[in-house]
């Protein structure tokens, strides 16, 4: 299925500066209306006043993406303002600190907060968001999820890691629950793109994946490109060729999905959660 994006409405959070406000740039040029959230007012701001100002329709909400109240509002307005949501991107992030910071160095309001902001977050939107959208029979719910979810990463105090394996598996357990109702959850990576955000600058020249790849791939992923892929993982800088030769024994297999593997290859104990996903 191929979809038309012009007059479709999307949300984007972290929207105000970095990637979240490529995609509404992108999506607003794609013809969608799109909802800004982000914390910093003036930021959302600027980003809804450049869409209207070129001819779209934006609006902006300056918010907390762990603040319950405040998401159930503005998916509510969005929905009332703009119309239908179609498109929901959780790209909203606090970044890992590459520090050294050992777990029981940490303060442990910060480390919670960090975890709320990437992983809470994505919950709350996707818990306002998915009721009308399931029962409309269409929409989309991409996470921008980090392959640093798969791994621990001992050079920070975990919480990033911790928050993004999590959304792994909250993509996977939406996936599970959302077969036959024509919406879609999907997580992706941008790769390490170069931002006013990032506080990684010692990638190496050459490094950085340009902003643009993520901005086709969410774009790619709402035209219903990769339906197939729901409850899976894409990364930016994918073949994407290669990708889709793979795409049935990905499927078939049960991958580009966080697993446990199993120790051995008669591993009893892993059977009930090794291999595709069954009805029972």
């Amino acid at each position: 299925m191929t979809h038309d994006l012009n007059g479709r409405v999307a949300l984007i959070t972290g929207a105000g500066r970095g990637i979240g406000r490529a995609l509404a740039l992108r999506l607003a040029s794609e013809g969608m209306a799109v909802a800004l959230v982000a914390r910093t007012e003036a930021d959302v701001n600027a980003a809804r006043d450049e869409i209207v100002n070129a001819g779209g329709r934006a609006l902006a909400f300056a918010a907390d993406v762990a603040d319950q109240a405040a998401v159930e509002d503005i998916v509510r307005r969005t929905e009332a303002e703009l119309g239908p949501l179609f498109l929901l991107v959780n790209n909203a992030a606090r970044s890992a600190s590459w520090d050294g910071t050992k777990l029981w160095e940490s303060d442990p309001a910060d480390w919670w907060s960090r975890v709320e902001t990437n992983l809470f977050g994505p919950y709350l939107f996707a818990r306002y968001a998915l009721p009308a959208m399931v029962q409309r029979g269409e929409g989309y719910v991409l996470a921008m999820n980090s392959l640093a979810g798969a791994a621990a990463l001992s050079m920070t105090d975990g919480a990033y890691p911790v928050s993004k394996s999590g959304l792994f598996r909250l993509t996977d357990q939406l996936a599970s629950q959302l077969k036959g109702t024509g919406v879609h959850a999907i997580d992706l990576s941008p790769g390490l793109v170069l931002t006013s955000a990032n506080d990684a600058p010692q990638a190496p020249p050459g490094g950085w994946t340009p902003v643009e790849r993520i901005c086709d791939l969410v774009v790619a992923c709402a035209q219903g490109e990769w339906d197939a892929f729901t409850g899976r993982f894409l990364h930016a800088t994918d073949d994407f060729d290669a990708v889709r030769a793979h795409q049935d024994e990905i499927v078939r297999a049960d991958r580009r999905v966080l697993r446990i593997v199993p120790g051995w290859d008669d591993d009893a104990r892993m059977k009930p959660y090794w291999g595709p996903p069954s009805d029972d």
